[in-house]
């Protein structure tokens, strides 16, 4: 069962899971208690990752706060070799700040108020030339989006609430340090969903 139906089925208000299963035959069949069993597996193995998973695709708030405090820590841990180490308390507000905007960017999808790109959140659009060569509609990636569907996130949307909290930043200090920073965390929110679609592929196999 593919990944993104399985983690509905905790969820009482999806019908994901009938509507896959009614069409499922064959060995590769998993039943609900299959399913449960393998996110059991996942969720022990990598549970930082499920609570992502589960913020992002399922918007449950429990896992959402579970995911902010994974990704509070991994922003303490790498922090220092971005911005380096200061005890002051707003550095520390920054770091959170910084944690709450990845997570939040990282839990956006294509049906998140405002956040679909232009084109529909599909992540492509039509080629006119390729259709017009091929004589039949053809796609390609939408150029805005990059086909992820989603709007770009702009560096001033990052940049102005963690400026709040220590100050103006220099253009060194935000695109040598915070930047990257914010970055690097996002990019750790994604590597832990593909590292848990892997495990749970690894166990339904």
């Amino acid at each position: 069962m593919r990944f993104e139906y399985a983690i509905t089925v905790g969820d009482p208000r999806s019908v994901m899971l009938q509507a896959y299963q009614a069409q499922s035959t064959g060995r590769s069949h998993l039943t609900k208690s299959d399913v449960m069993t393998a996110l059991g597996m996942v969720q022990k193995h990598n549970g930082a990752g499920m609570a992502l998973v589960m913020a992002r695709y399922c918007k449950d708030l429990g896992d959402a706060k579970k995911a902010l405090l994974a990704v509070q820590a991994e922003c303490t841990k790498i922090a220092p070799r971005y911005v380096g180490a200061n005890k002051e308390r707003g550095h520390g507000m920054a770091l959170r700040r910084v944690a709450e905007l990845a997570l939040e960017h990282y839990c956006r999808t294509a049906d998140t108020p405002g956040a679909a790109c232009r084109c529909g959140g599909r992540g492509t659009v039509r080629d006119l030339e390729l259709s017009k060569l091929h004589g039949k509609p053809m796609d390609k990636a939408c150029p805005r989006c990059g086909g992820t569907g989603l709007r770009p996130i702009l560096g001033s949307q990052v940049r102005r609430p963690i400026e709040v909290l220590v100050g103006q930043f220099t253009r060194g200090q935000w695109e040598r340090g915070w930047l990257p920073l914010y970055l690097a965390v996002l990019a750790w929110c994604h590597q832990q969903e593909s590292t848990t679609r892997a495990r749970y592929g690894y166990v339904t196999r």
